[in-house]
C-alpha cells in the first residue's frame, strides 16, 4: 500500500536551494520508494536517531514514517556531510 509523501518546511526549502536536476532526482527517488518504503532498495534505518535515509549522488534525505496513517515525512536535505548533524 502506497504511503502519502509529505515535507516539512526545511525540506522544502533545501530541495528548492539545490539545482533543479538533483531536485528533480531527489523528488523522483522519494516518489518511488513512498509506495512501499520498507521494500524499496536504497533505504537505510538510522541508528544514532529515529529515522531513515536515502540517498541521490551526494545528496541524502532524511525521513521519517508513520506506519499508522502510511505516511512519509521528509524531514531535511543535505549532503553527506551535513545531513546528520543535530541541529
Amino acid at each position: 500500500m502506497a504511503y502519502e509523501l509529505t515535507y516539512t518546511r526545511q525540506a522544502e526549502k533545501d530541495l528548492a536551494a539545490l539545482p533543479k536536476g538533483d531536485a528533480q532526482r531527489i523528488v523522483g527517488k522519494l516518489e518511488t520508494m513512498a509506495a512501499d518504503p520498507l521494500q524499496a532498495g536504497g533505504v537505510v534505518k538510522l541508528t544514532n536517531r529515529d529515522g531513515y535515509r536515502i540517498r541521490s549522488g551526494n545528496w541524502r534525505a532524511v525521513f521519517l514514517l508513520d506506519h499508522g496513517r502510511l505516511v512519509v515525512v521528509v524531514v531535511k536535505v543535505e549532503t553527506r556531510g551535513r545531513v546528520y548533524r543535530q541541529g
